[in-house]
């Protein structure tokens, strides 16, 4: 077994350093705290500024063109129009709205739920193909 090499003069300074505990110096702690708080405090400012301009920048007068144009109102028969074809597939004529995105659908392409029978375009419905026989269900019948 081999002896442990005995620490000679020289060591004796490089033990000696390791052990010592630095002494702190409450000033300089001091100082640093400033310094990293003025650091946060000037970027938290500067987020600020920089919403705010944002903010500023999106704020805008309200538009009054709907209440002074009586020729930008829809009207009925202006929602006839956009009635008259079916938003699904553009060929059939408006059978009924979907109950949930209150497109108009035609016969075709209209769907009711087998839970709720209400009546959902084929974009607001799922089919279930796993019966024997097609089960169509709503969106909200679906997750529920």
């Amino acid at each position: 077994m081999k002896n442990k090499r005995r620490l000679d003069e020289q060591d004796d300074d490089l033990v000696n350093v390791l052990r010592q505990r630095f002494k702190q110096d409450e000033k300089q702690k001091q100082i640093n705290a400033q310094q990293t708080f003025e650091i946060l405090m000037n970027s938290q400012r500067q987020q600020q500024q920089q919403e705010h301009k944002k903010q500023s920048d999106r704020q805008e007068e309200p538009s009054y063109a709907l209440f002074n144009n009586p020729n930008s109102y829809n009207t009925s028969e202006q929602e006839d129009n956009t009635l008259s074809s079916c938003y699904r597939c553009n060929r059939g004529t408006v059978h009924g709205k979907c109950g949930f995105c209150e497109h108009g659908i035609c016969s075709e392409c209209a769907h009711i739920c087998n839970i709720c029978e209400n009546v959902y375009c084929g974009g607001c419905s799922t089919i279930d193909y796993s019966s024997s026989f097609e089960k169509v269900f709503c969106l909200s019948c679906k997750s529920g």
